[in-house]
């Protein structure tokens, strides 16, 4: 039995859309984490308390791992202006790492800011 024109231009459609959704899940960049506890010792950290980010800025070098905290009271996300990373809603107590492109060269800075708290942001800059 063949196919109706009708069934095919539906499977056709179909088709398209779910191979739009995995060719926009595959571009999302997803190099972090979320993990609870604290952040390794020695390692680069971003603290959210106070409904701050401390530091400010932050000096990075390419292929750093940024650990984000968040020692506040309330929820908070950790996203780069330029999408390159999206914690999510973190609540407190939670981490969030980062990894810097290796491909970041000096000069770049990234910029974040919370999702919920409009006056939140930061900078990581690349040296």
């Amino acid at each position: 039995m063949g196919m109706t024109p009708r069934r095919g231009v539906v499977s056709i459609v179909v088709a398209l859309l779910l191979l739009a959704v995995a060719c926009s899940s595959s571009k999302k960049v997803s190099t972090g984490t979320t993990t609870a506890g604290s952040a390794p010792s020695g390692g680069l950290t971003v603290t959210a308390k106070d409904l701050t980010f401390s530091p400010g800025t932050l000096p990075v070098k390419a292929g750093d791992t940024v650990t984000f905290t968040n020692q506040d009271n309330t929820t908070h996300t950790f996203t780069a202006n330029d999408g390159s990373f999206d914690s999510g809603r973190e609540s407190p107590g939670k981490t969030f790492t980062f990894v810097v492109p290796t491909s970041a060269t000096a000069g770049t800075t990234i910029a974040f800011h919370c999702e919920i708290h409009a006056a939140m942001k930061g900078s990581l800059t690349v040296s």
